[in-house]
């Protein structure tokens, strides 16, 4: 091997010469661009490659080895985490049982001056599961939970759980028909809410047990149940919905032990203690919020509840940390760097460890965060599939500023594998697929995206052994751990939000002034929001110039940050022959006044010098193998 010599040579060259009957091979490289060892391990999966094509020539090219017997026993090995065994009999709410028998008296939750001990949220959540039973609830049925932030709505979470239910949060921020889909999906026998949210639930037709302020006086002297004798490890915990392609939202279903094996495995690497404080911030939408609300409650920890809207406000939070001494908390990265931009040295002293998830996390940002709070921060990586997080990393100084996604956590398995389910070298990009005790039983009422997402696992030894594709490009790197590169599909993630664009689409498909054949293209737009293109050769749009246009009649089935904010023709989104969307023909979205977004265009820098780094830094992070 040798390094680029002059200017004008390609960055990687294979030089092949023919001698005396024999050929010889010379690899040559542009070390700005490539370490020796990341070239001699190409240099010997090419060495693989041939002798694959030597020994089975008429196997296809595709299906030749990569790597030899060793390094894919290494690669194998990297994709295992720790195998530790847990308690058989183990649930989510067992647990916090346990943990209030042992500190009855300790504070358990806190919310705006409000206090509640372990023995009396066990004995209150007792009680209602009492109740949730009387009604219906129990192992295979749902409790729909319409609430705000709140000591009541810790209280409704742990009352499902002990009456052997899942709960499904019907978070009352969501449009209206999506919350109709999720009701009409779960068929729960009772939904419990709050009466600010009252309108809410009579537009959806539902008669909600009211979650205030004295709501145990309204109910009836119940008995509660013996939690022991409902749920089991097997039965399923919550199910929380995420964005869907085919414009259906997706339910996906996680039990406890794939709960539990998260938490336990989160005490055993972060341990918290009674004199440890969690701030919950995250929307119970979100699978985060489980670990905010359970972990601190089954060790012992102080459960601290933010206001309503409060994880929105950056000023808010940094003063609630300061005002309760929170040691444990997390953030999105989008709202990390918000969060750090006003924060002065020296505040939120309190903190000891933060953790980040939900987006990729930029090596900058973790520079800034040691600056400015100089605490332990955690890069954790998992899809709404899995029980919360299935990887994890501490952020600390690197040469190739990269911020890892990690290793896998306990009794989790990362693989990553190619188009034909095959194991690829370190250094190669590939499908992450994620296997173990962690997985969703599935989507609710959707055996055929099931069976499309969940694969049978070729290289575990469990029985049906399963995989989740997670449609996420990712790799390993020489360290042993995995670096995520960009998603294989259309999937975006806005500000921590999960769309898949498929979904804005369907909907905008339904619009009564949609042009021609009724078909929408969408393309975000980070950090604000999305785009959309319908797709006409000659057609205008019937006289909607704005994306606002649009957001009325998308508001009841999209959040608000998915409705569109700018809306323009395009004839060259859709290839000619196939008639696919091709998403890199869309043009820029040019913004109107009447759109309603601000749009800052980043900085041009000029000169070959910069145009050729970005190009060397593109490829060196998409390509495939890591320097």
């Amino acid at each position: 091997m040798d390094a680029i010599g002059q200017e004008g040579e390609y960055e990687l060259l294979l030089e092949v010469a023919e001698h005396e009957g024999a050929f010889s091979l010379k690899w040559k490289y542009d070390p700005q661009l490539y370490e020796a060892a990341t070239v001699d391990r190409m240099a010997d999966h090419f060495m693989s490659l041939l002798r694959g094509a030597v020994g089975a020539p008429d196997t296809c090219l595709g299906r030749l080895p990569l790597m030899g017997g060793d390094e894919a026993r290494a690669v194998l090995a990297l994709s295992l985490g720790e195998r530790l065994l847990r308690s058989p009999g183990d649930t989510l709410h067992g647990l916090i049982e346990l943990q209030a028998r042992r500190t009855p008296d300790a504070v358990a939750v806190v919310f705006e001056g409000r206090m509640l001990d372990f023995g009396t949220l066990d004995a209150d959540a007792e009680r209602l599961a009492g109740e949730l039973v009387r009604r219906g609830v129990g192992p295979g049925r749902f409790v729909g939970i319409c609430m705000d932030r709140s000591i009541e709505l810790v209280v409704a979470l742990l009352a499902t759980l002990k009456a052997g239910g899942a709960y499904v949060p019907l978070d009352p921020e969501y449009p209206v028909d999506r919350l109709r889909f999720m009701l009409a999906e779960v068929d729960p026998p009772v939904v419990l809410g709050q009466r600010q949210h009252d309108a809410l639930l009579a537009e959806l037709g539902v008669d909600a047990i009211r979650m205030d302020e004295g709501w145990s006086d309204t109910l009836s002297p119940t008995v509660g149940p013996d939690s022991r004798l409902l749920a089991a490890p097997h039965d399923i915990a919550y199910v929380i919905f995420t964005s869907g392609s085919t414009g259906r939202p997706k339910g996906c279903m996680l039990s406890h032990e794939a709960v539990c094996n998260r938490l336990l495995w989160m005490q055993e690497a972060y341990v918290l203690d009674a004199a440890d404080r969690v701030l919950q911030k995250t929307p119970y939408s979100f699978d985060v919020s489980v670990w905010e609300f359970f972990w601190p409650l089954m060790t012992g920890a102080t459960l601290v509840v933010a206001e309503p809207g409060g994880h929105k406000d950056p000023a808010y939070l940094a003063g609630l940390i300061e005002r309760e001494r929170i040691t444990t908390c997390h953030f999105v990265p989008s709202m990390l760097s918000a969060f750090l931009q006003p924060l002065q040295l020296g505040r939120c002293t309190s903190l000891r460890q933060v953790f980040a998830s939900g987006e990729a996390l930029p090596y900058a940002l973790t520079e800034a965060f040691r600056a400015v709070l100089g605490v332990k921060l955690y890069n954790l990586y998992g899809p709404t599939e899995a029980a919360v997080d299935v990887s994890y990393w501490e952020c600390r100084p690197r040469a190739d500023r990269r911020v890892p996604i990690g290793r896998p956590i306990a009794n989790v398995d990362l693989r990553v594998l190619d188009a034909r389910g095959q194991m690829v070298p370190i250094g190669v990009p590939g499908e992450l697929h994620i296997g173990g005790v962690c997985l969703a039983r599935g989507y609710l009422n959707q055996e055929g995206l099931t069976a499309q997402k969940f694969i049978p696992d070729l290289f575990g030894t469990a029985p049906a052994a399963r995989l989740y594709k997670t449609g996420d490009l990712s790799r390993w790197l020489p360290d042993g751990t995995l670096d995520y590169l960009g998603r294989i599909d259309h999937q975006v993630k806005l500000r921590g939000f999960r769309i898949e664009l498929g979904e804005i689409e369907t909907v905008l498909a339904r619009h009564p002034s949609r042009p021609g054949n009724g078909r929408a293209d969408c393309a975000p737009m980070p950090p604000a929001t999305s785009v959309w293109w319908p797709t006409s050769p000659r057609e205008s749009l019937s006289g909607c110039r704005s994306g606002l246009s649009y957001k009325p009649f998308c508001a009841p089935n999209c959040r608000t940050t998915w409705c569109p904010q700018s809306s323009s023709n395009s004839m060259r989104s859709r290839s000619p022959r196939a008639g696919k969307l091709d998403r890199k023909a869309l043009p820029d979205p040019v913004l109107r006044a009447d759109d309603g977004a601000r749009f800052a265009a980043p900085p041009r820098r000029q000169g070959s010098r910069h145009r050729r780094s970005v190009v060397r830094r593109s490829r060196a992070r998409a390509g495939g193998h890591p320097r």
